[in-house]
């Protein structure tokens, strides 16, 4: 092996790319939601986590990256319509909260806080947009041990905003899919019944919005499986 000091960085986030891929795991996927072929480009993205992709854990478990290339980057490069209101709400919810954060003493930022959703922004979306995405975020790493409540279990703001979205598609004919950008187990109950499919995409590292996108439109398999078993009530 020789080093070089011109690595190839393009090469290497191909491999990022390939290895987030076959690490997603297609948990549900009713009525052949699943892939995105029969359903047209107009999209909601709902969850701060679409917008703010966490791609690693903390501590030793946080890789430096150039980049992360999030839900909202995988869909527009898949030539989708996002919905225009709902990217400014999280957009600026994101500003608020990583200003919030101050020193990064854990060596790799943490998954944002959910936020709650306007009901109206819900309704406008479900009436113009061809289908719904939810991501859950979480992560961990050291000093960020996983704890019962709001953690492993979904918050009441989660919650919420899979039974008000889920209901506002559900009611137009349109579908709901679940992307989980998780660390580890997490509660999977509040999704039953209510979302269309769900896709496990862990956490993905740099490429993560194209491996998710890769998956979603069919154009890979999502061959992985789960390597822990995941309580029904905690």
């Amino acid at each position: 092996y020789k080093y070089s000091d011109k690595p190839d960085l393009k090469a290497h986030a191909e491999v990022a790319r390939q290895a987030a891929t076959e690490c997603i795991v297609l948990l549900e996927n009713k009525d052949n939601t699943l892939p995105l072929r029969n359903i047209g480009k107009k999209v909601g993205l709902f969850g701060i986590s679409s917008y703010d992709f966490t791609s690693g854990g903390t501590g030793s478990g946080s890789v430096n990256k150039a980049y992360v290339i999030n839900l909202l980057d995988g869909f527009k490069a898949d030539g989708y319509k996002v919905n225009e209101a709902l990217t400014d709400f999280y957009t600026a919810k994101i500003k608020l909260a990583i200003d919030n954060l101050g020193a990064d003493i854990n060596l790799g930022r943490i998954a944002l806080k959910e936020v709650s959703i306007d009901q109206k922004l819900v309704e406008q979306s479900a009436e113009t947009d061809d289908l719904a995405v939810i991501t859950i975020g979480r992560s961990n790493g050291e000093g960020l041990d996983r704890h019962a409540f709001d953690d492993y279990k979904l918050t009441r703001v989660e919650t919420a905003m899979i039974q008000s979205v889920s209901k506002a598609f559900h009611a137009k004919g349109k579908k709901v899919v679940a992307v989980l950008n998780i660390s580890g187990a997490t509660e999977l109950e509040p999704l039953k019944g209510l979302v269309d499919a769900v896709v496990c995409c862990w956490l993905p590292g740099q490429e993560g919005g194209y491996a998710v996108m890769d998956v979603l439109s069919g154009r890979e398999n999502p061959s992985g499986n789960l390597t822990m078993t995941i309580p029904i009530d905690y």
